[in-house]
């Protein structure tokens, strides 16, 4: 399973942010966090994630600390097993912080079905580039 950030927020008090930047790409594209029990098929999308272990990410050391990816795989395995998961007429509750498809085939059977409904922009996880099949 791939993990990928649409989305990531940095606090910080460096002011060279381009610099920050790239280290916090470079620290995430290292970082393994696909959480453990999802089978490699799964399409996890999740709201919000916020970090675990503050102050640990970022360091600039190529790749964060073992700690903190542990306890980020343990955040995304929990939201994981909160995830609303499409009914059979691809149904999710709009309100849902997470939302999980079997595969990318049930992902997009879900997009179709609400964009006939007209439904896709009330969707935050349709808006989520990394959320989109293919």
């Amino acid at each position: 399973m791939d993990v990928a950030v649409s989305t990531l927020r940095l606090r910080s008090a460096a002011a060279d942010r381009p610099a920050l930047r790239l280290r916090a790409a470079r620290e995430l594209r290292a970082a393994e966090l696909a959480p453990a029990g999802l089978p490699p098929a799964a399409v996890l999308v999740v709201r919000r994630v916020r970090d675990p272990l503050p102050g640990r990410f970022g360091a600039g050391h190529g790749r964060p600390p073992p700690a903190w990816e542990r306890a980020v795989r343990d955040a995304l395995a929990a939201a994981a097993r909160g995830a609303a998961r499409p009914d059979r007429e691809g149904w999710l509750p709009p309100g849902a912080e997470a939302v999980l498809f079997a595969d990318e085939a049930e992902a997009a059977a879900c997009l179709v079905r609400d964009w006939l409904r007209g439904t896709v922009a009330e969707r935050w996880w349709w808006r989520c580039s990394s959320s989109a099949p293919g």
